[in-house]
């Protein structure tokens, strides 16, 4: 099953492994993330463009991000460095301040 419209990525501690998404390139994808499949991290100018993913990029917009692609390579390249190690990769999704 993909992600359900409106509904918010769980909290919880996920690992992550490059992936080669046929829309983005090579991204970071969340893996066994409940009630949600092909949960990837990439640029999106307009939140619209996310359908459950998550967006990246330098500077927050009213409806989005700019200045993804550096972001999303510097992500990419720490990931390629730490999997090369044999390290595994994940992401805390957390309410803020917590």
């Amino acid at each position: 099953m993909r992600h359900q419209a409106g509904m918010a990525m769980p909290l919880g501690r996920f690992k992550i492994v490059l992936y080669n998404s046929p829309k983005h390139g090579v991204v970071p994808l969340f893996l066994d993330v409940p009630q949600f499949e092909y949960t990837e991290f990439h640029g999106a100018n307009h939140a619209n463009q996310l359908l459950g993913c998550v967006a990246v990029g330098k500077v927050r917009t009213s409806d989005g991000v700019a200045n993804c692609q550096p972001v999303l390579q510097r992500i990419v390249a720490m990931m390629q460095s730490a999997e090369d190690e044999g390290r595994e990769c994940y992401c805390t999704i957390k309410r803020e301040g917590e």
